[in-house]
């Protein structure tokens, strides 16, 4: 599902390796960059930096290099990102909260949000289904 264009990156927050991670990045694989959302964007979102469980944003850069997945794995600082913000690239985010605030620095490149869910994030929390009401029945086994 890949868009046609001269340049094609993958960004992301990661905090956590798994399935869903798994199979985002081998939908896009055929990317050559992986920008990892770094700190002064994180830092926008408060609710982020009371999660000790995740990944520090280097640990992710370490694990995105490791798999090997893409030819290059960078941290996506304000200042990196100018140098994929330009026509002819099209920047690939699931679509969450982070990925929303961090495509507000791309002014110049093509966003695309890939439908994924990956984690509980404020966008999606308001959208959880609700349970359906159910009558109350009682069963006896005889």
């Amino acid at each position: 599902m890949m868009t046609k264009s001269k340049q094609t990156v993958v960004c992301l927050y990661m905090p956590v390796y798994h399935r869903g991670y798994r199979d985002f990045l081998a939908e896009f694989k055929d990317a050559q960059t992986c920008l990892v959302i770094d700190e002064a964007i994180l830092k926008k979102e408060d609710y982020l930096r009371k999660d000790l469980r995740s990944l520090t944003v280097d640990e992710q850069v370490d694990l995105l290099r490791a798999l090997g997945i893409f030819d290059s794995v960078q941290k996506a600082s304000l200042d990196l990102i100018k140098n994929y913000d330009k026509p002819g690239t099209t920047v690939i985010f699931p679509d969450e909260d982070v990925s929303r605030i961090a495509a507000e620095h791309f002014k110049e490149a093509k966003i695309v949000f890939y439908p994924v869910f990956l984690r509980w994030n404020r966008n999606n929390i308001n959208e959880a289904p609700r349970a359906e009401k159910h009558e109350k029945t009682t069963s006896y086994i005889s």
